[in-house]
């Protein structure tokens, strides 16, 4: 099997993809899965929509995570009696803004790539 083409911005490429990767993951966690939680999750103290944040240890392997430390914040995620419309405030952060994601991707890669 012969390859053709020209190997350094073949592997040129790769590393920008990466990197394109690890950046619309920053943009979309960032802007708009963050922002989204904050505004969906119950407000009584405020300690909640406060402490949500992102981990990005994993974001090299193209993973970021969206969590709060707090002990009661995966309960209130499933589970509130008082105000049910406010459950799954991390679900719908990601769920109700697949088109601005999708754009948000788009976007990205678009700048990056260029």
């Amino acid at each position: 099997m012969e390859l053709r083409g020209d190997m350094e911005k073949i592997e040129n490429l790769q590393k920008n993809v990466s990197a394109a990767t690890q950046y619309i993951l920053l943009r979309v966690t960032q802007n708009v899965i963050i922002n989204n939680a904050k505004i969906n999750a119950p407000y009584l103290s405020w300690d909640l929509r406060t402490s949500i944040s992102w981990k990005f240890d994993k974001i090299q392997q193209g993973i970021a995570i969206v969590w709060s430390p707090l002990p009661y914040s995966k309960r209130r995620e499933y589970e509130n009696y008082a105000h049910p419309q406010r459950r799954y405030y991390l679900w719908r952060a990601y769920s109700e803004h697949l088109p601005e994601i999708r754009q948000t991707i788009v976007d990205s890669l678009y700048n990056k790539l260029k």
